[in-house]
């Protein structure tokens, strides 16, 4: 499963926000010689920004679902 985009009506401090994964990437030798083959999202920004509430956020639409 991969989610492309998110649209968050209100959570916590967003409202009306989507949030669109677009899939770029950065090739960088350092990258494959860190993750190799793996397709890893990184969430950066300062303090404050919204990065654990993005995530929350997704573990919350999920939490019911079973493998």
């Amino acid at each position: 499963m991969r989610i492309k985009r998110l649209w968050i009506q209100k959570y916590q401090k967003y409202i009306n926000k989507e949030i669109v994964f677009d899939g770029v990437t950065n090739d960088s030798k350092l990258q494959k010689e860190i993750f190799g083959s793996m397709n890893i999202l990184l969430f950066s920004g300062e303090n404050g920004a919204g990065k654990t509430t993005i995530l929350s956020f997704v573990s919350y639409i999920f939490r019911y679902i079973q493998r």
